[in-house]
């Protein structure tokens, strides 16, 4: 855009469009980032490259049909205000895709490579493109490659990141204001922030002081001024591949200093010793000293700003940032015309490290903000909840937790009191009572006070401290609903153990612990059947199955006694007696009728006994009733719609239904059903002629049901690959 406003109107107009763009961009960066913290992040970058792409045909199109300035130049400042969408985004989003700290910092160093590399293959392609056509040519190029960065991005995890209570009608002065607030109250945050900013200063002065160099210091034409800039970006690269040292170290401040110290003292060199051979030098290394500093610094951001306000951060540095290039850029021209370009180079380069020294001491607070115990990072792992969240995330929810001292006999929470935090136990024991009476104990490596905060309830139980040595780790509401929240398998989990914490603190209550026992013994039994069935040990397990059947039934709890009843029907079914089994499962219906949540569980139970009953039109009725009374366990249904679809001849749709259903199961870890739906996808994959997704649909399901050390489905994925197999031979 700057060589078409050049070609229209000389230095003046390319001034004013680079003006043009950057300043809209400056004030946009912040409010349209904030849109990170409010939806998922992955979908916010999609649509952010769809914008970007848009801006970049619309001002290709404007350019081809000769349009008038007033929509050209618009169109410009469209198109860069669009990229300060993605870039915060994606800074944002990284922590939650990287498995560790590690991970994180080799994430951006790997993007620190691109970035700089792009500053060296940008101009180039850019140039070549110029060569053979006009400033549309670029465009429209770059409106195609960011489609192909828009298709790139579609299958990122929709991870939800919005605080709760709120969501994307948020106000956007509110979100910024939020984003300056937490710089203010975090200023170890705000200097690194400064510092990353400061390196832009220095960039938006050294565009116009390269051009002084070559042209007034050196002597080296307009083209010396493309070797300088070519030296810089060089330096960039050479520095972005230095920074993968940065890997597995927790301190990362003296690197950040260290990019300081590299960019800053290499242009005041340049300024005392403008000479043609070390100019090059120095200009690379300032290159290697920047790279540097963006690798660091955000990388210290990424692990110090509260995960729900990273959009918001990483979109002001975003508009400091536009706003940093244009104000380097128009200072520099009276700066040279006040004291010279030699003293400017001088000026310019004390800028950073002095901005450094200035902040050094809340600098060396980030690394420290940065730094968690590893017994705390530790024991969120073991918290199933937690357990599915990041390396970057669990590091950060760790540095959120408080640690509290409890004496015996101190009350820590009451039941009816309004909830503001979880508590994680490190050591000792707490005891857990309702209306006065004692349910359980609890010890290290558990937790309670979630219910209220995932309930938004009052307290439900009284926690008392039973020992002086117990040690209690706090986490406020707000960071853990942002974490919960915003991870769909966290969410789960939590909510799991929040209902059955209630169901068993209620069950206690009303039964007492000698029937509790009997329910533990029902839930062992369970599972050794459960575990017996699908390993094909039938007769093992139809041994166990009396027994089970009786406990649930004198339970009289259906969270064991449906669950029973399904086993029992599969193990009646394995062994060849059909109608035992299918008077279980109308059994199951009957107990079910007014518990949609438990009945739409036991469905693909019950539609497989029952089809392999041939009472195919049982499990059509069956599953139609099912899905008009509820809406819970999609999953379920799902595997059941594909179950009984698949009977009746739908094969094309069953094929989706038992893709979906798999994606379902694979989100909620339960390995066997997903299994179970990759052997329905290869079947009807195989019956449709589809024999190559077939077999990579079995080689899904064959490695989970080896993790389960399940030998009959092992061996009915065998029967498939052969018929697969088979069938290719046919074919081919």
């Amino acid at each position: 855009m700057l060589v078409y406003a050049f070609a229209v109107g000389g230095t003046t107009a390319a001034g004013l469009v680079a003006l043009v763009q950057l300043i809209p961009a400056s004030l946009v960066a912040p409010v349209a980032a904030s849109l990170g913290d409010r939806l998922p992040r992955a979908q916010v970058l999609a649509w952010g490259y769809v914008v970007q792409a848009s801006a970049m045909g619309a001002t290709a199109v404007a350019l081809f049909r000769d349009a008038s300035l007033a929509v050209v130049y618009p169109l410009a400042a469209l198109t860069v205000s669009s990229i300060t969408v993605t870039r915060p985004v994606q800074a944002a989003l990284l922590p939650s895709l990287a498995a560790s700290p590690q991970e994180l910092t080799a994430a951006n160093v790997v993007s620190g490579a691109i970035v700089s590399l792009s500053v060296l293959a940008g101009p180039l392609l850019a140039a070549a493109l110029l060569e053979v056509g006009a400033p549309d040519l670029v465009f429209a190029t770059m409106s195609v490659l960011l489609v192909g960065a828009f298709l790139s991005v579609r299958g990122l995890p929709r991870l939800r990141t919005e605080s709760p209570g709120r969501g994307a009608a948020s106000r956007p002065v509110e979100d910024l204001r939020e984003g300056i607030k937490d710089l203010v109250e975090r200023p170890h945050s705000a200097a690194v922030v400064g510092v990353v900013t400061g390196q832009f200063l220095q960039i938006g002065a050294l565009d116009v002081l390269i051009v002084a160099l070559s042209l007034g210091l050196l002597g080296l034409g307009d083209s010396g001024a493309g070797l300088l800039n070519a030296c810089f970006g060089l330096g960039g690269v050479l520095g972005a591949v230095a920074t993968a040292t940065l890997i597995g170290r927790r301190r990362l401040v003296p690197s950040l200093l260290t990019g300081v110290v590299a960019f800053g003292l290499s242009l005041v060199a340049i300024g005392i010793f403008p000479t043609r051979v070390l100019a090059p030098v120095l200009l690379a290394l300032a290159g290697a000293g920047r790279a540097l500093i963006d690798v660091a610094g955000r990388t210290l951001l990424q692990r110090i700003v509260p995960h729900a306000l990273l959009a918001r951060v990483f979109g002001l540095l975003e508009g400091l940032t536009m706003a940093s290039l244009a104000v380097g850029s128009i200072l520099v021209p009276g700066l040279v015309e006040l004291v010279g370009v030699a003293a400017t180079f001088i000026i310019v380069g004390a800028l950073l490290p002095g901005l450094s020294a200035l902040t050094y001491r809340p600098l060396a607070w980030a690394d420290a903000a940065s730094f968690v115990p590893s017994e705390r990072i530790d024991l969120l792992k073991r918290i199933p909840m937690f357990a599915p969240l990041s390396g970057p995330v669990i590091e950060r929810l760790a540095s959120s937790l408080l640690p509290e001292t409890t004496s015996e006999g101190d009350v820590i929470i009451r039941e009816g009191d309004e909830g503001d935090r979880i508590f994680l136990i490190a050591g000792g024991e707490v005891e857990v009572s309702i209306d006065g009476r004692v349910v359980k104990r609890l010890g290290p490596d558990d937790f309670f006070g979630e219910i209220a905060l995932l309930r938004n309830v009052p307290r439900t139980a009284t926690v008392t401290s039973v020992r002086d040595d117990t040690e209690l780790l706090s986490l406020q509401r707000e960071p853990f609903l942002e974490t919960i929240t915003g991870h769909p398998q966290s969410r789960t989990a939590a909510e799991n153990v929040a209902q059955e914490r209630l169901s068993r603190d209620q069950f206690l209550l009303h039964w007492g612990e000698d029937h509790h026992n009997l329910q533990v013994e029902a839930t062992v039994l369970l599972t050794q059947a459960q575990v017996l069935l699908y390993r094909g040990r039938t007769d093992e397990a139809a041994a166990i199955q009396e027994r089970l059947i009786g406990l649930a039934r004198e339970i009289e709890d259906l969270q064991v006694l449906v669950p029973a009843l399904a086993v029992t029907a599969l193990v009646e079914r394995a062994q060849g007696r059909t109608s035992q089994a299918v008077a279980l499962i109308d059994e199951i219906d009957h107990l079910t009728k007014e518990h949609h949540g438990w009945r739409a569980r036991s469905m693909p139970t019950a539609v497989r006994v029952l089809i392999s009953a041939d009472e195919v039109d049982a499990a059509h009725e069956l599953l139609s009733e099912m899905e008009a009374g509820a809406a819970r366990d999609r999953h379920s249904l799902l595997t059941a719609k594909a179950i009984v679809t698949e009977a009746t001849g739908g094969l094309e749709e069953a094929r989706g239904l038992y893709s979906q259903a798999a994606q379902r199961w694979a989100d909620y870890g339960f390995v066997l059903e997903e299994g179970h739906a990759f052997l329905g996808l290869a079947r009807c994959l195989i019956s449709l002629g589809d024999c190559d997704a077939a077999t990579e649909s079995l080689v899904r399901a064959r490695a989970l049901f080896a993790n389960l050390d399940a030998g009959p489905l092992l061996d009915e994925v065998d029967l498939i690959s052969a018929k697969a197999t088979a069938l290719n031979s046919q074919l081919g």
